[in-house]
């Protein structure tokens, strides 16, 4: 009889974690299956909280997922054989083991109440109707974090499928098969969580299929990529491009080249110069020499050391040549017959007067709007100088009128009266005192 009694449930993701572990190292075990409320009252004394899985060794009695992952680990060693999943022995050396159990306590203590807390707040969001975004921030880091531990290896910080990775796909599981989770700008944490679900479901039976499958999700990371970086693009973030570029990312992608060009975003091109980026696409070429910055642009694209006219001059050869591509394709002599020449410069001939009837319209319009306005300024002075006319008129007939009122008969006989009366002497009258 076996020494190990696992107790485990079919519906909790730890739980088949826990019991694919035992089964790939081939320790051997007997699974007892909780599926009832008497079947838990049967480990409840020696398990208060009730939780699963529970592992027994003897007198042993383990309830907390990350004891029993290193305990079945270090079993491993012992009695089992990692010989087809070469991490999943504890290790020998002391860093590893410390880098370890880092993982396991930054999994179970960080990692599952975030997830926890975010999924409980979205489900109170079907009574509160104001989103408590402070949880899903919180967890948006967390993942970041987890997404560049990935960077550079197979699987969590290690070439090796190790009990870390079994411990937080086990805690992620109910996140990421929601509808509402979102793998953006996680590229290295989605490829990841694919591998580990193939994994548990037994697609792979050892690490060496499994790692010749994994380099065919690369596919799906460098798609990932390729949005990030239109991302980066379209929302003029230079910053990041930047990151990613130093972060050994490849950002050297023709759509993005177009797109900064069609943008006019001379800081993304800038960046990709930096990062020795191909920037001579045709079509971005073609576009820059339509556009008002295109000789900026021009200078990106083909980078130092050319004038001007060198650069304008391999434009226009770049650009015959991708013409001559087109035609053979379309099974067409690569370069253009007479009949054809003929009709290339008509039409030009045709686009020139085009574009001078065109512009002597526009010199027309101009010219009719600035008489207009000059007609318009001349009219505005015009009334003002008659205004300030009328103003000194008025001013001017005061002492006019007043000379008029003088001279009537009426007032004659007034003034003389008035000057008589001025000119008698004045009697004082004497008064004796007797």
């Amino acid at each position: 009889m076996s020494r190990f009694i696992l107790y485990t449930s079919k519906t909790s993701p730890i739980c088949q974690v826990v019991t694919w572990l035992c089964r790939s190292v081939e320790i051997k075990f007997v699974e007892k299956q909780v599926n009832s409320q008497a079947d838990m009252e049967e480990i409840s004394e020696r398990n208060p909280n009730k939780n699963l899985p529970v592992l027994q060794d003897n007198d042993l009695l383990l309830t907390e997922a990350p004891a029993i992952l290193k305990y079945l680990s270090e079993v491993t060693n012992k009695f089992g054989n990692s010989s087809k999943w070469k991490g999943l022995g504890w290790p020998e050396d002391f860093a590893e083991r410390a880098r370890l159990d880092e993982l396991l306590s930054y999994s179970q203590g960080v990692l599952k109440p975030a997830v926890r807390d975010y999924i409980n707040g979205q489900q109170a969001l079907m009574y509160d109707s104001v989103p408590d975004t402070t949880k899903y921030d919180k967890l948006r880091a967390i993942l970041q974090d987890l997404d560049y531990k990935k960077k550079g290896h197979h699987f969590l910080g290690s070439s090796h499928l190790t009990i870390v990775d079994l411990l937080v796909f086990s805690n992620l599981y109910p996140l990421c098969i929601r509808n509402d989770h979102s793998w953006e700008k996680l590229s290295r944490l989605e490829g990841w969580f694919r591998v580990m679900r193939k994994i548990i479901n037994n697609e792979w039976k050892d690490e060496n299929s499994c790692l010749d499958c994994y380099e065919s999700d690369s596919d799906e990371e460098d798609y990932l990529l390729a949005e990030t970086v239109m991302d980066c693009v379209k929302n003029d973030r230079p910053d990041l491009l930047d990151k990613l570029a130093k972060d050994g990312a490849n950002i050297n992608m023709p759509l993005a080249v177009v797109e900064a060009v069609n943008r006019g975003n001379l800081a993304i091109l800038k960046v990709m110069s930096d990062h020795k980026c191909f920037l001579k696409w045709p079509m971005a070429i073609s576009m820059a020499l339509r556009l008002a910055k295109g000789e900026a642009m021009l200078a990106l694209l083909f980078g130092p050391g050319q004038s001007p006219e060198e650069r304008k001059k391999e434009a226009e050869e770049i650009l015959q040549g991708e013409n001559r591509k087109m035609r053979v394709a379309l099974g067409l002599p690569p370069d253009l017959t007479e009949e054809e020449l003929k009709a290339v410069e008509a039409a030009k001939k045709r686009a020139e007067e085009d574009q001078k009837r065109s512009q002597m319209a526009q010199q027309a319009m101009a010219e009719a709007n600035a008489k207009a306005q000059a007609d318009a300024q001349a009219q505005a002075q015009a009334q003002a100088q008659a205004q300030v006319h009328a103003q000194t008129q008025v001013h001017a007939q005061t002492p006019v009128q007043a000379q008029n009122l003088t001279s009537s008969p009426e007032n004659k006989e007034t003034n003389a009266s008035s000057t008589e009366t001025e000119s008698k002497p004045v009697v004082e009258d004497k008064i004796e005192v007797e």
